[in-house]
């Protein structure tokens, strides 16, 4: 299982963070899932600061992690492609560009959205298009990694998710969805005459499952550790992934920022941290007032208060 580390300030996390890259071996990569380009600087700075350098550190996105982890306990290779987002919008301009033409009337909706108005220009159509593919490659992607059961289940069942009588959109979503990955769908079939290619692309979460549930990692492996920083939400997809099959072969370690409302007792606002300087302030001025000797801590507590008007001992 994977090792949280959490708190509530992002600064804090770098303390485990950089307590686990010392443990490790400094002539092999340290290997950081961050979710952007300005959190890997602020964290490359912050490590510099503790230690005099930040070396040897590689930092790369979830989905590339998630991908080099699934892949690697096969071994051997298996010719499976990853789907990225781009590849998967292409194919879906594609079959959008076949359906736009087609006069069932599923495409009903999409064929309205290309024609708003009359005197539109073959350009702007297919920017249309383009545009569309862009939006359901995303939003594909989402149903795979956050509603896999609840709605593409449903549609590889011939079922819709609101019952019998669908909405338009949710129609024609689910024709175009399984046109790509249903049983008759390009990416799926078993006889692909025009490329033979489709055949061996696979999205992510059909490469998490075509994992071994006990891959067979050798003697003397070594397990690496993996860091996942920063992060400030898993889908259902990449929970299930870290915390089972790919959590056998890495030390996986996440650190993650936590608002829970149980760790908020223990917080203060800036007034309340106001309030406890006035009450420590009034108890030095009641403790002077009382002719008692200073002691070295009373120098030391003046020492800290700044300003003069407010301190009993000057």
């Amino acid at each position: 299982m994977p090792e949280l580390h959490y708190s509530n300030r992002l600064d804090r996390l770098i303390e485990p963070l950089a307590e686990n890259l010392d443990a490790e071996d400094p002539f092999e990569k340290a290997e950081i899932v961050v979710p952007n380009f300005s959190l890997q600087k602020w964290i490359s700075l912050q490590l510099a600061q503790r230690a005099g350098i930040a070396a040897n550190l590689r930092f790369i996105p979830l989905e590339k992690a998630l991908q080099e982890m699934i892949q690697f306990p096969l071994r051997k290779p298996t010719g499976r492609i990853l789907i990225s987002r781009m590849m998967l919008q292409r194919l879906l301009l594609e079959r959008l560009r076949e359906n736009a033409a087609d006069r069932s009337p599923i495409w009903e909706p999409l064929q309205d959205y290309l024609k708003k108005r009359s005197n539109i220009s073959d350009a702007d159509r297919e920017q249309r298009l383009f545009q569309l593919s862009e939006r359901m490659a995303r939003l594909f992607q989402d149903y795979e990694y956050s509603r896999n059961t609840e709605i593409l289940g449903r549609w590889k069942e011939g079922k819709f998710l609101f019952g019998s009588n669908p909405s338009k959109l949710e129609h024609w979503q689910r024709e175009l969805w399984l046109s790509l990955f249903g049983p008759e769908g390009c990416l799926m079939r078993s006889d692909h005459s025009s490329d033979s290619n489709l055949k061996d692309l696979r999205t992510l979460s059909q490469l998490y499952d075509e994992l071994p549930e006990e891959p067979e990692l050798g003697k003397g492996y070594k397990r690496r550790k993996l860091h996942i920083f920063g992060l400030s939400y898993f889908s259902h997809f990449h929970q299930q992934a870290l915390t089972q099959k790919c959590s056998r072969f890495r030390d996986i370690h996440v650190y993650a920022l936590n608002p829970c409302m149980e760790f908020w007792e223990n917080l203060q606002s800036v007034w309340e941290k106001k309030q406890e300087m006035r009450e420590k302030l009034e108890h030095y001025r009641l403790h002077f007032q009382q002719d008692i000797l200073i002691s070295e801590s009373d120098l030391e507590a003046g020492e800290l208060i700044r300003n003069e008007e407010e301190n009993p001992f000057l």
